[in-house]
């Protein structure tokens, strides 16, 4: 049996946000492309959504893997925080190529207000940018687009930030994305939990608006680039 463990978000039917999880999957040997067998569970990431997968089992829905692949499965058993499926549709085997919507940064911050600053700077020099204040949030933006460039806080209110950047970092598509940690906490404290999948730079909180442009251009210059005929930059 083939296994993935991450990170993800679980669709339900009348609820506007998604919910982020943590996934486990169990495939049997992909055929075709796909793995035709598969099952697993899914627990609720933030407390706050507690018991919305309660009293589902039989219940269809569609979860949405880290890697960015979507799949629908049947719901066999629920609880308070936690769920266990089997696949409704066989689950792809590659995640999906990387979107081709562009954005110089993508700014990961659950304070609207330090959020905003950090938007205004950047824009003003010249810069593109959108804002997640959440895990989930983030996640649903990089199905849709593809960031430069990532400002990731570490505190987040649902999902953990060391979480989405080792997520990031081990997507085909992302890991080559210059990751810039938002941090109130020393870089030598910060660094051994993210193991081998370290960010690229550190920026202490309080930030100094002007220490965001002069670090972003560490990496990048505004304007976005031109993707090739076969999809990469």
């Amino acid at each position: 049996m083939e296994k993935y463990k991450g990170i993800g978000l679980l669709v339900l039917e009348g609820r506007e946000q998604p919910v982020p999880v943590y996934i486990s999957l169990s495939m049997h040997p992909a055929s075709g492309g796909v793995h035709l067998k598969w099952y697993g569970d899914v627990r609720i990431a933030d407390r706050r959504d507690a018991g919305v997968v309660a009293a589902r089992s039989g219940y269809h829905t569609n979860l949405v893997l880290g890697d960015g692949r979507r799949v629908r499965v049947l719901v066999t058993q629920a609880g308070h925080d936690h769920m266990t499926f089997i696949g409704d549709e066989p689950l792809p085997a590659e995640s999906p190529a990387p979107p081709q919507r562009w954005c110089d940064v993508l700014i990961v911050e659950d304070d609207v207000a330090v959020a905003k600053v950090l938007e205004r700077q950047l824009r003003q020099a010249g810069f593109s940018t959108c804002i997640c204040l959440n895990g989930a949030e983030c996640l649903m933006a990089l199905l849709e687009l593809r960031p430069r460039l990532v400002l990731l806080d570490l505190l987040l209110p649902d999902l953990r930030g060391w979480q989405l950047l080792q997520n990031m970092r081990m997507h085909p598509g992302l890991k080559d994305v210059p990751i810039v940690v938002l941090t109130a906490v020393e870089e030598a404290q910060s660094t051994p939990r993210f193991g081998p999948y370290a960010p690229d730079a550190y920026l202490r909180k309080p930030i100094e608006t002007h220490q965001v442009v002069d670090k972003v251009r560490q990496f990048i210059e505004p304007g976005e680039p031109q993707p090739s005929a076969s999809g990469e930059s």
